[in-house]
């Protein structure tokens, strides 16, 4: 019965430490950006329905579709956004462009429990939100709020209007493009080289490791 226990209880500090390195390969803090008088994490997630993505850590206020468009594609420009990425990080961005976050064009993607959109992925996968649950916490994200936010992708359905979530419910639909929401910037790109794993990462990943070592000591008394 005891070594019944003892397994039971290394398969659970094995999943635990899997659990913890799963998260910190899929989202990770790789360096930060200068932007409009303050420094805002670079988010790296390699599980993106639309491919590798970083996201700005820096939340614009709220505005008209169009609006956050043009906000989002001028973070291209020259000395606008400054990085500072961890020691051995390197980003092939392959030419790509900061921009919206990018949606799955179908009526079947209104409402919740939706992961084909960028945002419903981050939501839903990336942080383990639930449906109606208030966005709490939100690490490695410090700028993310409880809002509606657009999406760059438009409606076809009806091209005046475009897609958004609410990171305050979980919720995805698309609504006219004159309406003010929030927005966030995403800029696709591969990470070439690893991240140094973050502190909360080291510490989930020690405290598994100091739990199987604990029941192996128990085991050996036994």
């Amino acid at each position: 019965m005891k070594t019944r226990i003892v397994s039971f209880l290394s398969v659970l500090a094995i999943l635990f430490i899997l659990a913890a390195s799963s998260h910190a390969m899929n989202l990770q803090t790789i360096g930060t950006a200068d932007y409009n008088g303050g420094s805002y994490n670079l988010i790296y997630d390699n599980d993106s329905p639309f491919g590798s993505i970083v996201w700005l850590d820096f939340t614009n206020s709220d505005n008209t579709w169009d609006n956050q468009v043009s906000w989002a594609s001028g973070l291209n420009g020259a000395g606008l956004v400054n990085y500072h990425f961890n020691p051995g990080v390197n980003m092939n961005w392959s030419g790509s462009s900061w921009r919206l976050p990018s949606t799955v064009d179908d009526p079947a993607s209104l409402g919740f429990d939706v992961t084909t959109s960028e945002m419903g992925h981050l939501y839903y996968t990336e942080l383990g939100k639930p449906a109606w649950d208030f966005l709490g916490n939100t690490a490695p994200f410090t700028h993310l709020v409880p809002y509606t936010y657009w999406s760059g992708t438009e409606y076809a359905y009806n091209p005046i209007g475009a897609w958004f979530f609410n990171t305050g419910n979980g919720g995805q639909g698309a609504f006219f493009k004159d309406e003010y929401y929030c927005a966030l910037a995403v800029r696709p790109g591969q990470l070439e080289s690893a991240a140094v794993p973050e502190p909360s990462t080291l510490l989930l990943v020690g405290g598994g490791l100091a739990g199987l070592a604990l029941i192996k000591r128990k085991y050996r008394k036994q």
